[in-house]
């Protein structure tokens, strides 16, 4: 029945390979009527109908380790190309909604843009808005504001992890001085256990902070990002005094009626 469903949505002539395995993906999963049973009420149910982890394994136990490995290596390089698209088509909507031109872009990106493009190219486009943008400079424009916003993303991923598990390692660190001076009772040199198993959790610690960041680079989906593309509008001096002075008679005036009280 998902198969019916799945041909209906799509022409016939149009199967192709990626088309076919997003129909295996979404054989994983089926959904079927049940009964909630605090509010009694039918309602429909996730359950998982496939496994293929063996099937895979399987299939990859004849192949060759490095052709695997490199497979892998192929696929998630144009992952990272496929998300820099996205995020660069991401930035592009949001810009044409702003109605940002070039000129409006911080000094980093038009400095990327600039050594792409050329200074005199950049110069004829700075003034237009995305609408305004041939199909080629949006794809130019595409790829380089996906590619900073995808390096600024995993910027934030590498501090967040390394805060984070470099927190944890100081609690084990501490629990390690603990366990050490206990075994000190045991005739061994607590000196030599402590840097044997303090060099132990610090290996453990990188390692587990470029797991963490590989696995979080293809499946971080930030709900929302600051804009730090398009540059703030700075206020004059004198409009920060007239501002202030304003306030200071405010003050004053409520001050005032204070004391009347």
């Amino acid at each position: 029945m998902d198969i019916d469903n799945w041909l209906r949505q799509i022409d016939s002539k149009t199967i192709d390979r990626d088309n076919f395995f997003r129909l295996l993906i979404s054989l994983v999963q089926g959904s079927r009527l049940a009964f909630d049973r605090k509010t009694h009420r039918q309602v429909k149910q996730r359950y998982n109908r496939l496994n293929y982890i063996f099937l895979a394994a399987h299939a990859l136990q004849a192949q060759d380790k490095a052709q695997i490995s490199q497979s892998i290596l192929e696929h998630l390089q144009d992952a990272l190309i496929a998300l820099q698209s996205v995020w660069g088509v991401y930035e592009l909507n949001r810009l044409q909604q702003n109605q940002v031109s070039l000129s409006n872009l911080d000094e980093k990106n038009r400095d990327l843009i600039v050594k792409e493009i050329g200074q005199e190219k950049f110069e004829e486009l700075k003034d237009k808005i995305i609408p305004e943008f041939d199909s080629e400079e949006r794809i130019i424009l595409r790829d380089i504001l996906g590619k900073r916003v995808r390096n600024e993303i995993y910027r934030e991923l590498l501090l967040s992890i390394i805060s984070q598990m470099w927190v944890e390692y100081l609690t084990k660190v501490e629990a390690l001085r603990v366990s050490i001076g206990l075994e000190a009772y045991g005739q061994r040199d607590p000196l030599v256990q402590y840097k044997s198993k303090a060099s132990e959790l610090f290996k453990t610690l990188l390692e587990d902070i470029r797991s963490a960041l590989v696995n979080r680079m293809f499946t971080y989906r930030p709900s929302q990002r600051v804009n730090t593309t398009i540059e703030k509008e700075r206020v004059n001096p004198t409009e920060e005094k007239i501002i202030s002075n304003n306030q200071d008679v405010d003050k004053s005036k409520s001050k005032r009626k204070r004391r009347r009280h």
